[in-house]
């Protein structure tokens, strides 16, 4: 079971807790979205560089290379069946 079934489910869970107890939808959906910030919101000053450390990176050679040796790996293929000709990259 992958982290997103568990979360899902832990979410489902106080939904249904807080039901039972006769929330207003408001107050289900403000404390269902306070957990969601939380739960998104970086823990220390290492976890919040590192969240931004894909965007840094963009544009840089370091990674153009590491995207080509993921298509490599991969085996990605631009040009694909379902394209009319003049739409395949050569």
């Amino acid at each position: 079971m992958d982290k997103r079934m568990q979360i899902a489910g832990y979410f489902l869970a106080t939904i249904k807790v807080l039901d039972n107890e006769q929330l207003n939808y408001e107050d289900i959906r403000n404390i269902v979205i306070e957990i969601a910030n939380e739960y998104v919101r970086p823990k220390n000053k290492v976890h919040a560089f590192l969240k931004t450390l894909p965007v840094k990176l963009m544009g840089t050679m370091f990674s153009d290379v590491l995207l080509n040796y993921l298509k490599k790996k991969s085996g990605y293929k631009r040009a694909s069946r379902w394209l009319p000709r003049q739409y395949v990259d050569r």
